[in-house]
């Protein structure tokens, strides 16, 4: 393997959810890949592992949201009853609502993580199937924006390739 410093790289990246790239992003994007499996071992040789077994991946991306808009408050909790568009309780407030009955089922949409610098833009992530989880803080401070945290899980798309079940990270 050939090793050369061009293939470092930095720099910010926008989020596209479906088509639609996401308000600003504040602190970064950043994904993590989490591989699980099981040892297996025999008789033979007691507790020793003989191999490993894959048994699926856990793949979740975090963000902070710099923007208090609709789109925002619509991207970060999935499950709100969507008001943004019209007025709420005749007071004229724009919301999303918060509580769910038990047993919705999140809606889901794919993710590109694009970086901004153009020389890059083809050493991104894809991911087929992700959603909000898990929660999401506000701050209210005199010394910092207010940024919508929030952590999206990449799930399995069942039609995908064996190996690309969950997305696919870019080379150029």
């Amino acid at each position: 393997m050939a090793s050369t410093v061009d293939n470092i790289t930095s720099g910010p990246a926008k989020i596209l959810l479906g088509a639609s790239q996401i308000p600003h992003t504040e602190n970064g994007v950043g994904f993590k890949i989490s591989p699980k499996n099981r040892m297996r071992n025999v008789d033979k040789f007691g507790v020793g592992n003989i191999s490993v077994i894959h048994t699926g991946d856990d793949v979740r991306i975090n963000t902070s949201l710099a923007e208090w808009s609709a789109e925002t408050l619509a991207i970060v909790y999935n499950p709100g009853n969507n008001a943004t568009a019209a007025t709420g309780s005749g007071s004229g407030v724009r919301y999303i609502g918060v509580g769910r009955s038990a047993g919705y089922i999140y809606t889901t949409t794919t993710m590109d993580v694009v970086p901004y610098l153009s020389a890059d833009a083809t050493r991104g992530a894809y991911f087929e199937k992700v959603t909000p989880v898990g929660e999401f803080t506000v701050d209210h401070k005199a010394d910092s924006d207010r940024l919508f945290a929030v952590e999206w899980v990449a799930l399995v798309k069942e039609s995908a390739t064996d190996g690309e079940l969950i997305g696919k990270i870019r080379l150029p």
